[in-house]
């Protein structure tokens, strides 16, 4: 089994490039788990106080949960992965069921951040993108998927997002086996390199 990491700012393409690896290996030979599943609960916590959480700040996501169900899948055990709602802002009471697989993608904001994910992870892939595209990309994703505004989008990018991620992301990219710049990816290329480790 290997883990191939995916990580990068906001709108930088990290789901998109899950999806596409996630279409051509097939679900019977790669698992994907995003890590925005392993939101912490904060269920104690009112709506309007959820509503206002960052959460591109590492404090925010359960890496003792995420460290075990990946510990689990190496170990050949099936895991029940958490389902996250970015309307609630909370941990829904239904889970994914997941087997094994020959392949994990691993991606999410601060896959790099904790030095347990880190160790299991085999290969990773840094997304490098300027900051102007993927805001453009986190706009349309927002408005079209998490019901908020424009403006609202552009306030929690520029207030929240876009400090985290050169607070406690871009700081990391040099722990990533491979860094791209480029806006479109060439993803036969990305298969390619999978296939030398799987």
């Amino acid at each position: 089994m290997r883990i191939i990491g995916i990580c990068g700012g906001s709108g930088s393409g990290k789901t998109t490039l899950a999806n596409n690896l996630k279409q051509h290996f097939g679900c019977k030979k790669m698992a994907y788990i995003g890590c925005d599943s392993y939101y912490k609960k904060n269920n104690d916590l009112s709506f309007k106080k959820r509503s206002k959480l960052n959460f591109d700040h590492p404090d925010l996501i359960d890496f003792e949960l995420l460290f075990d169900d990946l510990n689990s899948l190496k170990n050949l055990e099936k895991i029940y992965i958490p389902k996250y709602s970015y309307k609630t802002h909370k941990r829904l009471k239904t889970k994914r069921p997941q087997n094994p697989r020959s392949l994990i993608v691993l991606e999410g904001l601060h896959i790099l951040y904790d030095n347990r994910i880190l160790n299991l992870i085999d290969y990773c892939i840094f997304l490098d993108l300027d900051y102007k595209i993927r805001l453009k990309r986190r706009i349309k994703r927002d408005i079209m998927s998490r019901n908020r505004t424009k403006e609202d989008t552009i306030r929690r990018f520029l207030q929240m997002s876009e400090p985290m991620y050169k607070k406690y992301i871009k700081s990391k990219k040099t722990k990533a086996d491979l860094i791209l710049k480029c806006k479109k990816i060439n993803i036969k290329k990305i298969i390619t390199l999978i296939n030398t480790f799987s």
